[in-house]
């Protein structure tokens, strides 16, 4: 009985440094990638709820695929417009994603659409500052002014 106590006792101390030490390397990893600077491609997740950071405007600025996590709020969302599509209807969306599963885009509204002026000048990287709807499961903002976009 001694003999098994004893066992055990060894098998949770080590458990307990080995825990120990892959916390340490965990950490050392983080502070590793935090370490590269603010222009890195692989950038850490955003805390849910927190704004990646506020724009100029004060408002909180996001990247686009942050934007379901955001519906009603006044925000800038940031990312690369690929493509400017009108429909039929005179509707403009831009998109930024190659398929129609993208988690966000904008659309601006036939009213609105001559203040524009030419679409494609809008398929560059953009910041777009208005409301975040939710519009069948997915994050859009209607643009009704061309100073929604920079």
């Amino acid at each position: 009985m001694k003999r098994f106590i004893k066992d055990n006792r060894r098998l949770a101390i080590g458990a307990a440094a080995g825990a120990v030490i892959l916390s340490a390397l965990g950490i050392g990893a983080l502070a590793a990638r935090g370490s590269r600077g603010a222009d890195t491609v692989d950038r850490p997740p955003a805390i849910a709820g927190a704004p990646s950071r506020l724009g100029e405007s004060g408002i909180p600025e996001y990247d686009f695929t942050e934007a379901p996590d955001h519906i009603g709020e006044k925000a800038a969302v940031s990312g690369v417009v690929l493509k400017a599509f009108t429909s039929q209807s005179g509707v403009t969306f831009l998109d930024f994603c190659k398929t129609s599963k993208c988690p966000f885009s904008a659309v601006i509204f036939k009213d609105n659409a001559a203040a524009f002026g030419d679409m494609q000048s809008y398929v560059r990287p953009v910041t777009l500052t208005g409301v975040i709807r939710s519009y069948e499961g997915s994050a859009e903002m209607i643009l009704d002014d061309p100073g929604q976009i920079e």
